[in-house]
Order: C-alpha cells, then structure tokens, then sequence
C-alpha cells in the first residue's frame, strides 16, 4: 500500500515542482521537488517498504540529469542523494532488527565505515575526502540494502527495474535513428570531475566512440545523458528480468525483452554495459558446469580476449593500468594512503597529478589498504557462490566494473547492479527459507 503512496506521493510533487517552475522560478520548483522526495523517503522509512524506497531512488536517479539538463538548477543533481539518505538508515534498522541472523553482513557495514573513516582522515584534501568517501559508500550501502530484500520484495521489485530497462533501451535505439528529446549538450558541459570537451563536433566527447583512431560512432545516452552510465544501467535490467526463474524455460516475451535491453546496450558502446552482460550470461551457466575454478579460467581466457581487441580503443589501456595499480598499492601498503592517493578526481580537485583513474577499486584499496582489499576479495567470493544464481552473477559483475571503471560508483548507472548483487548475501546471515516454509523472520533468504 505504501509503495502505492510513494508513487502517487512522487506524481504529486512532481506535478506542484513543474507549476512551480512556471509560476515562480526553475530554482523553486527544483528545491520543491528536493524536499517532497526526502518527506516522501521518511514516510516510506516509518512504514519499512524497501519496494517504494528502491523505486524512489531508481526513479530520481533515472530523472535527476533530465531535471539539470531542463532547468539548469545544480540542486536536481542531488534528489538519488536524498533518497540514499533515508536507504542508509532503513539498512541499518533492518540489519540490527535481525541481530545476530546479520552478524556477518553488520561487520562487514562496520569493517567498511571503519576503513572509509580512516581513508577520510588521511584524505589528500576535504574536498576530495568527501567526494572519494561518496564514491565508495554509495555500492556498500546499495550492497547492503540489496541483502536486507526478501525474495518476495525483490520480486515486487522487478517489474519496476524491467520496466525502466526497457524504456531506457527503447529511447537508446530512437537515439540512432536521431531522434533526442533531451538535448545531450546540455548537460555534456557540466560533470562533478571538470569540463567534458565536444571535439568540435554535435555532442559532448564521451558520445563519440572512435574504433579505428578516425572513424567513430554516435553512442546513446539516453535519458541518464551519459553513454556509459547508461549501457551499465540497461543491462543490468538483464539481470532483474531473468531474476527468480531458476532453470524454468524461456517465455517468448521474455527472450523478447532480452533482445530489446541487449540491443539497448550495444548502441551504448558501454564496456561496463558489456561487462554485466557476459557475466549475466555466463556465470551461473558456467558455476553449474564447472564451478568456481572453471569459471575463472574461463572467464579470464575470454576477458584477455575481449581486453586485446578494445585496448587500442577508447580509454582501456588507462582504466586496466588502473586495476594493477589499486591492488599492488594496497598489498604494499597496509593502511592505504587516505583518499586522493588515486582516483580521476583527483587533478579536478586538488589541481595535483593524480595516479591510476578509471578504477573504483584503486580509489577504496589505495585510500584504505588490506581492509579494502579483505572486503573486496569477500564480496568477491560471495559472488561466485555456485548457488548464487543471478544475484551471485550481479555482485561478480558490479564489482568486475568497479575494478576498471569509476562509473560504477554512479546512483543512476549502478544502482540496478548492486542491489540485486546484494541479495547474494542475504544468505550468509539470514535465515534460510526451505520449499513450502514460511519465512522465519522479514528477511529470510533469497535466491535467483
């Protein structure tokens, strides 16, 4: 029923933000729209409905760059940030109302504020300090979040992520057809690390995928107004679509929807975006065949492959240089070196050469030394649990993108991908549900 109120909450508030802005100012009809969404999140916090409160977050998130890019107002930027929030403190309620059923997942929430608070305190800068913190807490609290769900909620759920899926992969495709309702160029000048320059050409630069150091082509970027944001976004829809089906056969419909977020996808020409899709697609298939170790070996043989035909291309060759350096630093270096130690903020931010970008994990293993690099290689090991089934195959994807991109810090591009990798660890401290039981508690295990 609350998830009902939080729909028709946010319909509101929409309808008041958008007269607002005709009557009065952008400016006003902006902070409005700010303000509804935080009262709406605490409503939804006092009624515990994780469904509304993953919509509210998947729904701003999904606007927020639409909203700037129409008003110009920089407040729309932070209405995911406002919903993230209140997800904060609904994970922590949840996680200690369930004592010692999370005593895993409470650690390892307490383990990650622990190294996020030292790296903060050693932080190059306060600026950048809060921004790299930012970076990091935003996948621990959606991981955590993810594994508080129930299977009954994340199945509520999944119409919704399908459904954004889907239209995000429709406007992609009209893209290519030149069909653009929101103009790209009005938002392509303004990111959180510095100026993005057009080339001289129609778009913002990171539209533009050049193949063969001359030749490009036009990436969609949808409605999130960023390529690669969006290609990580689409597919990880994937995920959600085939999530609670098992080994059931495929309905045409949803082979159907499959194509359609593929293709999505591709028109993308987002690496993560590719990322999520093999690893969607391989992994429970492989880990049923031959388990963790066959999947490595696999896995590793076609990533190298992959890797060698797109490292002429784009950014690939900075983004792997990335990975080596975040995981040689962090072996070196017990306690890290505090946030600005690497990242591509760095430079923007604190006018200093900055080492190895393009890496999620280089800016946590660098800032917070083995602590990060324990959490990292657990999580890891969650992920490729042979029963993980799709949720195990979300957190492996997330957190293969998060080794060689910073986009995978991004509310609008990865929320879809760490909340249901989350629900991988429901299992390691939640009580588990067996067939025809009913659940023993609010978050009883889950399963893909």
């Amino acid at each position: 029923m609350t998830s009902t109120l939080a729909v028709v909450s946010l319909c509101l508030w929409g309808a008041l933000s958008l007269a607002l802005s005709f009557v009065v100012s952008s400016d006003v009809g902006v902070l409005v729209l700010l303000a509804g969404t935080f009262l709406t999140t605490l409503f939804l916090l006092g009624g515990d409905d994780a469904v509304g409160l993953a919509f509210m977050l998947f729904a701003m998130s999904a606007i927020q760059r639409a909203v700037f890019s129409l008003t110009g107002v920089g407040a729309a930027l932070y209405l995911d940030d406002a919903v993230l929030v209140t997800m904060a403190l609904m994970t922590v309620y949840r996680l200690f109302r369930s004592g010692r059923q999370a005593r895993w997942l409470i650690v390892g929430g307490v383990l990650t504020v622990v190294a996020v608070g030292l790296g903060f305190a050693r932080a190059t800068g306060t600026d950048i300090g809060i921004y790299q913190a930012r970076q990091v807490l935003v996948p621990a609290i959606l991981v955590l979040f993810g594994s508080t769900l129930t299977r009954d909620e994340l199945l509520r759920l999944k119409p919704i992520v399908v459904t954004f899926g889907v239209i995000a992969a429709l406007y992609a495709l009209l893209e290519q057809l030149d069909f653009r309702p929101l103009d790209p160029s009005t938002y392509g000048g303004f990111q959180s690390t510095g100026e993005m320059t057009t080339y001289g050409r129609e778009f913002p630069g990171f539209y533009y995928y050049y193949y063969d150091g001359t030749n490009y082509f036009v990436r969609s970027g949808g409605f999130l107004l960023n390529p690669p944001s969006l290609g990580m976004y689409i597919a990880a829809a994937l995920g959600w679509l085939w999530y609670g089906r098992d080994h059931a056969a495929p309905k045409l419909g949803a082979v159907f929807i499959s194509v359609l977020l593929i293709a999505g996808t591709v028109v993308t020409m987002a690496r993560g975006g590719f990322v999520i899709l093999a690893v969607l697609l391989l992994q429970p298939w492989i880990l049923r065949k031959a388990g963790k170790l066959g999947f490595l070996v696999v896995g590793g043989a076609l990533a190298a492959v992959a890797f060698s035909q797109f490292v002429t291309a784009g950014n690939s060759a900075k983004h792997s240089d990335g990975a080596l350096y975040g995981f040689t630093y962090s072996l070196t270096n017990p306690l890290g070196g505090g946030f600005g130690t690497a990242g591509n903020a760095v430079h923007t931010l604190t006018e200093e050469v900055g080492e190895a970008g393009e890496s999620l994990t280089t800016v946590f293993l660098t800032a917070c030394g083995w602590i990060a690099l324990a959490l990292v290689l657990a999580l890891l090991y969650r992920g490729l649990a042979r029963r993980g089934g799709i949720p195990g195959a979300a957190l492996t994807a997330a957190l293969v993108v998060a080794v060689f991109s910073e986009t995978a810090a991004g509310l609008d591009a990865a929320a879809f991908i760490w909340v249901l990798g989350g629900a991988a660890l429901g299992r390691m401290g939640m009580p588990h549900q067996t067939s025809g039981q009913a659940p023993t508690s609010a978050h009883e295990s889950v399963r893909g």
